[in-house]
């Protein structure tokens, strides 16, 4: 008897314990705990997690009750006998009847309420208690667990944003406004974009708070203002995603720089003149209405402020070549000295003093070789081989002519009379005179030199010897 009241009593002394100090027995997980954010319209589960000791009573039950707080009152939406299934509760109103258990086949100690096309007036705080109950009793005190509050997402959603946004000059402030609501509350911020949708970092943004979700004086200021087509204001909502609003923005300003400002050589240029050209400004790039170019220039090394002077240069006047390049020529140029040039577009907007484009250093360049100078160069070289080559015959031709002399002077010298005959003193060969030459054609030789025989003014004749030396054989005197 004493044995079985022994085994009672601690039977009743653990049940004492399990029931007023159920912290031994029940532990939940709070990483199951904090918000839950779920679109509108949309179901969203509320989940918990417990873990129960391994204490064994007789007659006692382990009950789980999950529900919403109203105020300080606990409405118990959902139950579960630990071991045994789940029901809902009896609630009424609307609300209750989008209320579900739920139940995880993976995890037998997860459970929690499943809650249907929910609604921002939907309760906003939720939690369970875990009670343990001897059969025909009330429940004993609860272990709670942490609180899951429900949060209704609210896309980012502009409010008086980007409208009548009022043109700016390009060297004062845009000033803009834009406010944006949501839940959870959206991050803000605005930024300028240039024609490509390309973000111009180069600015100044006041009040310089990106995190604000309501803009009422918001303002950009710098030097790439100008460059601004389009402002976007971004609403970043976390839970709900980015969201954007862009308008286009009017900004005043003169043209933007030219681009690819530069000297160029034509064929057959003037040795006064000055070629220049450059790239069309495109429509987003005039800033209005584009009156004219100006050319400004001054002689490299002097004062720019002293000695520069100007030239207007009217768009009709101008021509494009064969890569869309507007051309200029700059007349009256002086050839020995080098000028610095600066050309930008003027339309009706002044220009703050300093913006202007860096200039260029031109000269009068040496026009090239043309194809026509080339096909001269080309004819000349010809012409100067066909000559070389006429000379060159010319000088065989006169070769061939004195070697042919040289061999008739051998078979006819000259000196042959006067080396056969001494002339008697003060008397010169004019007296020989009347040689006797036969006819050409006839001959007439001596059988053993070969030669003519030379006969004198009286008759007599003289005949060569055969050797070269042409010395007579006898002197005459005549």
């Amino acid at each position: 008897m004493s044995n079985i009241l022994g085994f009672r009593a601690v039977s009743c002394i653990i049940a004492v314990s399990c029931c007023f100090q159920i912290v031994g027995c029940v532990q939940w997980d709070n990483t199951f705990a904090g918000k839950v954010w779920v679109n509108s319209s949309q179901s969203v589960n509320l989940v918990w997690r417990y873990s129960l000791n391994d204490v064994k009573t007789d007659g006692v039950e382990t009950v789980i009750d999950c529900g919403y707080l109203d105020g300080a009152n606990f409405v118990e939406l959902v139950e579960r006998v630990v071991g045994k299934s789940a029901t809902k509760k009896t609630v009424g109103g609307s609300f209750a009847s989008r209320v579900k258990v739920f139940t995880s086949t993976e995890d037998p100690n997860q459970f929690g309420i499943t809650i249907e096309r929910v609604q921002k007036t939907d309760p906003k705080q939720y939690r369970c208690n875990a009670n343990f109950v001897r059969a025909g009793t009330s429940r004993a005190d609860s272990e709670i667990s942490g609180i899951r509050e429900l949060e209704v997402l609210d896309p980012p959603d502009f409010r008086n944003c980007l409208v009548n946004v009022q043109p700016a000059r390009y060297d004062s402030t845009l000033s803009i406004t834009c406010v944006v609501t949501g839940n959870p509350i959206p991050s803000l911020q605005c930024k300028l974009l240039r024609q490509d949708n390309s973000e111009i970092s180069d600015n100044f943004i006041y009040p310089r708070n990106p995190s604000k979700s309501n803009l009422t004086d918001y303002g950009f200021k710098g030097d790439q203002l100008k460059e601004a087509k389009k402002v976007v204001c971004i609403a970043d909502g976390d839970e709900t995603g980015i969201f954007n609003k862009t308008v286009d923005v009017t900004i005043n300003h003169p043209p933007f720089d030219v681009r690819e400002f530069s000297q160029y050589n034509p064929e057959n240029g003037d040795r006064t003149t000055i070629y220049l050209r450059w790239k069309p400004l495109l429509a987003n790039e005039t800033g209005g209405n584009l009156i004219r170019y100006k050319l400004e220039f001054w002689v490299d090394g002097t004062s720019e402020q002293l000695n520069k002077r100007s030239r207007n240069i009217e768009i009709s006047s101008l021509r494009t070549d064969e890569q869309s390049f507007y051309t200029y020529q700059f007349e009256g140029a002086n050839n020995t000295v080098k000028y610095q040039m600066r050309l930008f577009g003027e339309n009706d907007i002044v220009r703050v003093v300093g913006d202007f484009p860096k200039a260029i250093i031109v000269e009068v360049m040496t026009p090239p070789d043309t194809d026509e100078s080339t096909g001269g160069n080309t004819g000349a070289i010809i012409g100067g081989v066909i000559g070389g080559i006429v000379l060159i015959v010319i000088i065989i031709v006169l070769c061939i002519w004195c070697i042919r002399r040289s061999d008739k002077n051998q078979r006819f010298p000259t000196s042959y009379v006067e080396d056969a005959v001494d002339y008697p003193p003060n008397q010169g060969p004019s007296l020989y005179a009347n040689v006797d030459k036969k006819p050409r054609g006839v001959s007439r030789t001596d059988s053993t030199s070969g030669y003519p025989d030379v006969v004198t003014s009286n008759g007599h004749e003289m005949r060569t010897k055969s050797t070269n030396s042409y010395e007579p054989s006898s002197k005459a005197f005549v």
